[in-house]
């Protein structure tokens, strides 16, 4: 029997219990910050968490839902299985959209000056545009892959919680070495945290501006985009509608990750009224268009 405890997004209390040994290697913590926004392991606290998952070790995969926890079992071996982050990330997900927070499906990076929310979809170029952005100015990560943000009062946008693991092919090590902390390899892949150098450390910073990145070796492109554009492009991002639903191992189960109509529809009211303020443009081209480009911003 073995229990781990974590806050995630500095906010929410999750517990991840098992009738076997589970085994949190260094892998483990560095893919938890990969996939888990705010991520951190903490002790076993006396009130329900937020999120409760219970694993069986079985050669039976079912995932079976409840009112404040999931049920799954699956052959996990004493080790922490895609499943698992994926289910953790899954309710997350969805409790941050509940209460008004928003996991974005993008990197933040910036200076003193402000930050920039860099979105796209997988394979865009996010990472590879975010790790040069370090090398080539005195800018820092405040997050990778999934930044949490929240809406001010006055209409402003702020990044409130992001992960801090950063994840590259294996065989491209040699060309960020600089930047490398502590990193593991696994599968074809290597992950890693940043030197301390190139990491935010403050606990929230605000958005400048979003810049929708897509790196290539055609055409360069830099368009400004209305508010109603922004709009219709930023929305499914904010909601991270890639990852609505998780499905577990083969498919036999199912986590349903779909919000309620008033929770999108405060979302569109808040998403409009902060793009009258905040600029958002639309980057097609090189690495180096993009840098230049994002740091003229």
């Amino acid at each position: 029997m073995s229990e781990h405890w974590f806050l995630l997004a500095d906010k929410y209390t999750a517990c991840l219990q098992s009738d076997s040994d589970l085994v949190l290697d260094q892998l483990s913590v560095l893919l938890l910050h990969a996939y888990l926004p705010g991520a951190t392991m903490i002790s076993a606290i006396p009130e329900q968490p937020d999120i409760l998952i219970r694993h069986h070790e079985s050669a039976h995969e079912e995932l079976r839902l409840y009112r404040n926890e999931m049920h799954v079992s699956g052959a996990w071996g004493g080790q922490l299985p895609l499943d698992a982050y994926f289910l953790l990330y899954g309710a997350l997900r969805i409790r941050l959209i509940e209460d008004g927070l928003f996991p974005v499906h993008g990197v933040c990076v910036g200076d003193d000056r402000g930050y920039a929310l860099i979105v796209g979809h997988s394979g865009a170029g996010k990472t590879a545009l975010s790790l040069a952005l370090l090398r080539a100015g005195e800018k820092r990560l405040f997050s990778g892959n999934k930044t949490v943000v929240s809406f001010s009062e006055e209409g402003s946008l702020w990044a409130v919680a992001g992960t801090k693991t950063t994840t590259i092919k294996a065989v491209d090590k040699a060309r960020y070495s600089n930047l490398i902390g502590e990193g593991v390899d696994y599968w074809s892949r290597f992950a890693f945290f940043l030197d301390d150098v190139y990491q935010s450390s403050a606990t929230k910073v605000p958005i400048r501006h979003v810049v929708i990145a897509r790196l290539n070796d055609g055409v360069e492109e830099r368009t400004l985009l209305s508010p109603t554009s922004a709009l219709h492009t930023l929305y499914p991002f904010f909601l991270d509608k890639v990852n609505e639903d998780i499905l577990l191992g083969s498919g036999l189960g199912l986590l349903d990750g779909s919000v309620p109509v008033h929770v999108k529809r405060w979302l569109m009211e808040h998403l409009q009224r902060t793009l009258g303020g905040t600029r958002v443009y639309s980057l097609a081209g090189s690495l180096d268009f993009h840098i230049k480009t994002i740091s003229s911003l």
